[in-house]
């Protein structure tokens, strides 16, 4: 399930910087690249860029950044382990990607992140449904104090009756 929405989060972040006029290349079959967390090498107005997706079904007024993936073993989330240029969470429920500065994310959040609501997800194994594998460690900001830290870059909605993205910040 985590794939498929991922996949759905991928392809509306891909289908913003194409039709801005770039151009994107998908990575996530590249050991290399998946290691440094990084899914598409992408190009707009003669900048080369990378991004990791990431998917939202709810909007709730923030955003959720994994701190940590597993609590077993403290390895760092996404939010700390990307090598990626930028972050885009896509929110299926309101048709938005959010573009997220990694480099102001990953000097900011250390600072801040005990401010934060936690929330912990859980990974099940696929053959055993109730079989926890780990949790991971979430905490969930506003956009305000994104927007006013300068993570939360830039909001392109999708209007789904003329098929275009807007940018709305």
């Amino acid at each position: 399930m985590d794939n498929k929405h991922g996949k759905i989060g991928e392809e509306a972040a891909a289908s913003l910087i194409t039709s801005c006029g770039g151009t994107v290349e998908d990575v996530t079959n590249n050991e290399d690249l998946q290691k440094l967390d990084i899914d598409f090498l992408a190009c707009l107005n003669n900048i080369n860029f990378t991004i990791e997706c990431k998917y939202a079904s709810i909007d709730g007024g923030a955003d959720v950044f994994e701190t940590i993936k597993n609590m077993n073993t403290k390895e760092p989330g996404w939010a700390y382990g990307t090598k990626a240029d930028y972050v885009t969470i896509y929110k299926a429920s309101i048709f938005q990607i959010h573009i997220i500065d990694v480099s102001a994310l990953q000097s900011w959040l250390p600072t801040v992140e005990q401010h934060y609501k936690v929330y912990y997800g859980k990974t099940y194994s696929e053959f055993y449904k109730n079989q926890i594998l780990y949790e991971s460690k979430n905490v969930r900001i506003p956009y305000r104090d994104l927007i006013s830290n300068n993570v939360l870059t830039n909001i392109f909605k999708y209007n789904t009756l003329k098929k275009f993205w807007l940018r709305v910040l």
